[in-house]
């Protein structure tokens, strides 16, 4: 009779999905030591247990073992609950390999043995493991076929950084084969301000900040930051914590009203000397500290970040008494045009970038009447791209000639290397200064800008990635010219144009007090 109980309460407990991956009954992992220990929650691990929703994004630090715990849930999953399709997608085949060696099947294998008996393997494959029951849990790079109940997706911010196109492939396929009412598991260090990753965590914040109540294709928010870890600490006495380390600790307090104690600074100030640019993405303090990261690939970043420190972004006002100059980057789509644009002053020995707009579907005309005419600036020079001169299949123009018919002083540049850009821009960019409210965004895409990666060398190529290289590229070309202009000490603007018929409205139009256009 007492076995009988014994057996309804076991089996009472074993319906309870929290229990089995709690209960240090079940599964084993290695610990950093090397041991085999039992899975025990640590408490970080514990709160996303307990909050979980159906789509999961985790910001984190370091060193937090969420992998580990995503990972034996699923697992669990697929042990106890028939015909369940679980997914784990690594960032490499090395870190797929790793993930399944070491915790998967090494949680498998180290299973009591009446659980191994009940749920023995229909298959056991370099990748995939399938049980008795219908259950499988697989582990590779990417995903393009089938339904899915259960993803993870490790390390989605370095995927989203090193493989832009893999990231876009998991985006469309690997998400979507997971319906409603199933479970999502997106969790990584950050890797920068662009790719699906920030994407998707900036919604998740603005949606936990609003309180929303959250349906079951939102992803609701989590961070752990390094302070909450109670093993950070250093204690250590004969540590001087530096002028640096202090006024840290000083702004994170007065602006986020975190207070770390002496054994947390000190354990920051050692790790932050091993770190160095990357102590933000990989122990960050706040969400927002954790994408303001210098990317070790990045071409721009550090110059960028010394341009912070010197308050050079900052409220930059227009100067009426300056012209205006517009750098142009057009790539052509079957729409339209899409474009980006520049907008600086030469300011003596200061390139002050006042403005910066990017737009797609847009032709010439477009970007006449709905851009440039809201602008109350006196207009300099036009620099346009080489395929300017391309003609439209629409008039038989090319660009430059619409926009000199429209009265534009324009500017077709020949190609320049793109080392010389950036060596360019790398050279000029303690001469640059930034309007806060205008170009942020416009700042943040150039220090996204990096060397692409190549999986099949493991390493970085001499060439740019292709993300926010439009943006990127001319201003390296802003760079040369301006250069060349300094050099030559030679005037690139000829004033405002005259008064002239717009064929668009069938209107006179001029300019008028520095370049305010009014239609009559």
């Amino acid at each position: 009779m007492n076995k009988s109980k014994e057996i309804a309460e076991l089996k009472e407990l074993l319906s309870d999905w929290k229990w089995r991956i709690t209960s240090w009954r079940l599964y084993k992992i290695k610990n950093k030591a090397g041991q085999v220990v039992p899975f025990i929650p640590n408490p970080y691990q514990l709160d996303l247990i307990n909050n979980l929703s159906y789509k999961n994004l985790v910001l984190k630090a370091r060193q937090l073992w969420f992998s580990t715990m995503i990972q034996i849930l699923m697992l669990d999953q697929a042990l106890f609950r028939n015909n369940i399709a679980c997914w784990v997608i690594a960032q490499g085949l090395n870190e797929a390999k790793s993930i399944f060696n070491n915790k998967i099947r090494f949680a498998y294998n180290n299973l009591p043995e009446w659980l191994k008996e009940h749920r023995p393997l229909a298959r056991d494959s370099a990748d995939t493991l399938e049980f008795n029951n219908g259950s499988s849990i697989y582990v590779w790079t990417s995903f393009r076929w089938g339904t899915l109940q259960y993803i993870h997706i490790s390390e989605y911010g370095k995927i989203c950084a090193k493989y832009p196109e893999r990231a876009k492939e998991i985006n469309t396929w690997a998400l979507e084969a997971v319906w409603a009412w199933n479970y999502v598991f997106i969790e990584s260090t950050a890797e920068g301000k662009s790719g699906d990753f920030y994407d998707k965590t900036m919604k998740a914040m603005r949606l936990a900040s609003e309180g929303k109540v959250l349906n079951e294709h939102e992803y609701k928010f989590f961070f752990y930051a390094w302070w909450e870890v109670e093993e950070y600490r250093l204690p250590d006495p004969y540590l001087t914590l530096t002028q640096e380390t202090l006024k840290y600790f000083e702004e994170l307090e007065s602006e986020y009203w975190i207070i770390c104690d002496e054994q947390q600074k000190k354990w920051y100030q050692v790790k932050q000397e091993e770190k160095h640019d990357d102590m933000l993405r990989e122990y960050p303090s706040t969400p927002e500290e954790a994408f303001k990261v210098a990317i070790a690939w990045s071409y721009y970043k550090k110059r960028i970040n010394i341009a912070l420190k010197s308050n050079r972004l900052s409220g930059l006002p227009y100067e009426p008494s300056l012209p205006v100059h517009l750098w142009m980057d057009i790539w052509w789509a079957w729409w339209g045009d899409d474009m980006t644009v520049w907008f600086f002053q030469v300011f003596g020995k200061e390139y002050r970038f006042i403005d910066y707009w990017e737009g797609t579907g847009f032709s010439m005309q477009d970007l006449h009447a709905e851009v440039l005419m809201d602008k109350t600036y006196k207009w300099g020079t036009m620099f346009m791209p080489h395929d300017a001169k391309v003609h439209s299949q629409n008039d038989w123009k090319t660009r430059e000639e619409t926009m000199k018919e429209l009265w534009y002083k324009v500017k077709v540049l020949e190609r320049w290397a793109i080392s010389d850009r950036i060596q360019a821009v790398r050279d000029n960019f303690k001469y640059c200064y930034f309007d806060k409210a205008n170009c942020s965004t416009a700042l943040d895409k150039l220090g996204e800008y990096r060397r692409k990666w190549n999986e099949s060398i493991w390493g970085f190529t001499d060439q740019p990635d292709h993300a926010n290289s439009h943006c990127a590229d001319w201003f390296g070309y802003s760079m040369i010219w301006i250069q060349e202009i300094v050099k030559k000490d030679k005037p690139i603007n000829t004033g405002p144009p005259p008064a002239f018929f717009n064929r668009m409205t069938g209107k006179m139009q001029w300019p008028w007090m520095g370049n305010n256009r009014f239609w009559l």
